[in-house]
């Protein structure tokens, strides 16, 4: 059976809950995150390059302490606009944030918007690396010198 499209479920209450309901009508209960649609493969592979649970095993690189409502809305701002990059032809530049909370539902500022794409911008740089030409090696050296 063939559902024509993907449902995301959550409740947030004493223990979080995500379940979603793919357009086959496979249940995939989720941990921290999770996204749908067209590049939802592209916006998990983003999703998951950071550690999202504060109980992670001591010692994991990467492992930190719950991350905050605004590491949130960034993590999930550079998904979408990775996603917007990788399938411009399918995934729109229109982003919407709706925060739920037990004191009510809110919208983001425009000043959150700047800071999250500050934030993006000023993390998506390409490094000034200075090329030294040692760092190349001729193919009949490189045979003779590690093997």
């Amino acid at each position: 059976m063939h559902l024509g499209s993907d449902l995301i479920v959550c409740s947030v209450t004493d223990e979080p809950v995500i379940v979603r309901l793919d357009t086959l009508g496979s249940v995939h209960w989720e941990h921290n995150y999770s996204a749908i649609g067209e590049a939802a493969d592209i916006a998990r592979a983003v999703l998951c390059q950071l550690p999202w649970m504060a109980d992670a095993e001591p010692g994991v690189v990467g492992t930190m302490d719950r991350p905050s409502l605004m590491e949130c809305l960034y993590r999930v701002y550079e998904a979408k606009y990775e996603t917007q990059m990788a399938r411009r032809s399918s995934v729109g530049e229109s982003t919407a944030f709706r925060v739920l909370t037990n004191k009510g539902k809110f919208d983001i500022t425009l000043n959150c918007w700047v800071e999250l794409k500050e934030t993006y911008d000023e993390n998506h740089k390409v490094p000034k690396i200075e090329f030294d030409p040692g760092f190349l090696v001729k193919e009949e050296d490189r045979v003779s010198r590690y093997h």
